[in-house]
């Protein structure tokens, strides 16, 4: 293969398209393989044979583990260019063809998912502007290719133009009389938007599979995995987890496997929610294998595959890479094209591991910079605000809190219910009202590792308030058996605090210490490594100075530790005085200077 270029090229101006379009027709027949096998088909092999050659090397940038690609300053350009020669010449459409099929041979209205969005867009310029209206499937194409460039709005009237041509179901009323095309890009759209999508229309969307033939896997995979999606923020796991087989199934029967990258994503969540690390993990690496072989992958596409590696590394343990990359790496968080049930575990794990790792106040700070940056729906806008009522929970500000959680409709989910019952907590720990509730939330099913062993964990402290510690042993027990600290360290790390004053509890320790083993593992799960107690302070004054590090009031104090207010307000006199402080703000500034906290 000749290596020689009508002109020396040391650099590609970043997003010159006509310098890039001379660079390409100057290569060969081979070369210009070699380059779309390498940019549109994403093959890695091909990426290395092309590193060799001049014309190549000075474009191409090495990553880690022997990794290459092509510098960020440039791919996008080529890739636009290269998609554009794709289409072109012999292969463009002609009015003598049947439009539809000539379109369907690309891939129908999924193009933008199935071959990448640059090549998508590059079909589109093709086409006429009046074909929308007289061609159903041209209209849909166009939808999907809105969808996928974050355009909701153009979605939007592009649908309504539809609409005044041809007749548009609501996904209730679709049935297997309508075209799956149409079924299957209104999901797509509801799904984008964000809405809700009851359980009629996921009835009509599998319904309107028995019209499609049995070897059209692309149609198949794309309709599991719109279900895939809907089911995962339904909470029906098993469901979704069936729905992830079958489109990757599908995915990988078309040749193509690449695009089953976002359902890898889908089965590492799955994988997390049921606490199986290990399986999580090893899908990661499907993940990164499937998005090398992703034509249509883009530069966040990577971004969230990495978010992903990391909240795995938190969960098995090693928190340090995720915190730096939280800390240090804004413009490297995603916040593309993102659905809430891919979102919500970035931004749940960022605001666990700041709050437990960092301060609770660099964890509100995280969440705050999703509600700058979304802008999806009012369900992303109370996603976002049901971890904001987490982080200020965390910080003690339980009225704000409170604020925020009325304004939830009733039910909102699972998640939204545990904070509800941590501020129930709060306001009367020995409520025998809270107890029988939390009893009742322990017996529903579908619930996560993490969510199951956290009603555990606050039923026993609302035990231990109740002076019930064998109970509360009980309960605690359960929270070890369902989300193991061996597996999980970091969920015990996050509540250490919360749990000090129920390990603290001299009958609870009695009864724990009967169970050595377990008892062993939760003391060394609940240690807190980042400060040790002062030998000047008793334990009782430290578990004070560390709640009122918190910002919580004397009354708040008494609650937490089952004292009255006198109490409380001696041993905060005693912490004034060993720390020569003339208030609360100055012991903790204190406590602060000298390691304490």
């Amino acid at each position: 293969m000749s290596d020689t270029l009508p002109a020396p090229v040391d650099k590609l101006p970043p997003l010159d398209t006509s310098f890039a379009q001379a660079f390409v027709r100057g290569l060969n027949s081979q070369q210009l393989q070699l380059l779309n096998e390498a940019i549109l088909h994403g093959d890695n092999d091909a990426m290395k044979r092309a590193a060799v050659f001049p014309a190549f090397r000075s474009l191409i940038e090495s990553e880690p583990y022997g990794q290459m690609r092509f510098k960020p300053d440039v791919l996008a350009v080529l890739k636009a260019v290269l998609a554009e020669g794709e289409v072109a010449g012999t292969d463009k459409y002609s009015d003598s063809e049947d439009l539809e099929e000539w379109l369907s041979m690309k891939g129908g209205p999924f193009v933008a998912i199935s071959k990448g969005l640059d090549l998508a867009i590059a079909i589109e310029q093709q086409l006429p502007n009046d074909l929308l209206l007289n061609h159903l499937i041209i209209g849909l194409f166009q939808v999907v290719n809105a969808l996928k460039s974050g355009d909701l709005a153009k979605a939007d009237s592009l649908v309504a133009v539809l609409a005044d041509n041809h007749t548009i179901p609501t996904l209730e009323e679709c049935n297997s009389d309508t075209l799956p095309e149409l079924v299957c890009v209104l999901f797509m759209k509801a799904i984008y938007a964000d809405e809700e999508i009851s359980s009629k229309a996921i009835e009509n969307l599998f319904s309107s599979l028995s019209t499609i033939p049995k070897d059209a896997f692309w149609m198949r995979a794309i309709f599991y995995n719109a279900g895939l999606d809907v089911f995962m923020r339904q909470g029906r796991v098993a469901e979704a987890e069936q729905a992830a087989q079958r489109a990757l199934f599908h995915y990988r029967a078309t040749g193509e496997p690449g695009i089953e990258f976002y359902v890898l994503l889908y089965v590492v969540i799955i994988k997390l929610w049921r606490g199986d690390v290990r399986a999580a993990e090893d899908t990661t690496q499907d993940a990164q294998c499937a998005l090398n072989n992703f034509a249509g992958a883009t530069e966040n596409d990577a971004l969230l595959l990495h978010s992903f590696q990391l909240i795995v590394q938190y969960e098995a343990g090693d928190e340090k890479p995720f915190i730096e990359h939280l800390m240090a790496a804004e413009d490297s968080i995603p916040f593309g094209e993102l659905w809430p049930s891919v979102a919500e575990p970035i931004i749940s794990y960022g605001r666990r591991a700041l709050a437990s790792h960092v301060t609770p106040a660099a964890a509100y700070s995280w969440v705050k910079r999703w509600r700058v940056r979304q802008w999806r729906s009012d369900r992303f806008d109370e996603l976002i605000s049901f971890h904001e009522v987490r982080a200020l929970q965390a910080l003690g500000r339980w009225q704000e809190a409170d604020e925020i959680l009325s304004s939830f409709r009733s039910g909102f989910d699972q998640e939204a219910e545990l904070a509800r019952l941590r501020s129930a907590l709060d306001r009367a720990p020995k409520s025998e009202t809270l107890a029988t509730k939390l009893r009742a939330c322990l017996k529903l099913p579908n619930s996560s590792v993490r969510r199951s062993a956290t009603l555990n964990l606050l039923a026993a402290k609302n035990a231990i308030n109740r002076r019930s510690e064998k109970e509360a042993a009980a309960f605690v027990t359960r929270a070890i058996t369902v989300a193991n600290p061996e597996n999980l360290p970091n969920f015990w790390h996050e509540l250490r605090h919360e749990m000090a004053d129920v390990v603290n509890r001299r009958d609870f320790r009695s009864e724990m210490r009967k169970q050595p083993q377990l008892w062993r593992q939760l003391r060394h799960v609940l240690r807190d490594q980042s400060s040790q107690k002062p030998e000047d302070l008793t334990r009782q004054e430290y578990r004070i100075l560390l709640l009122l590090a918190e910002g919580q009031s004397n009354k708040a104090i008494g609650l937490r530790l089952g004292i009255s207010l006198p109490t409380v307000k001696f041993h905060v006199a005693n912490l004034c005085r060993k720390t020569d402080a003339s208030n609360r703000k100055s012991v903790v500034k204190h406590a602060l200077q000298v390691g304490w906290l």
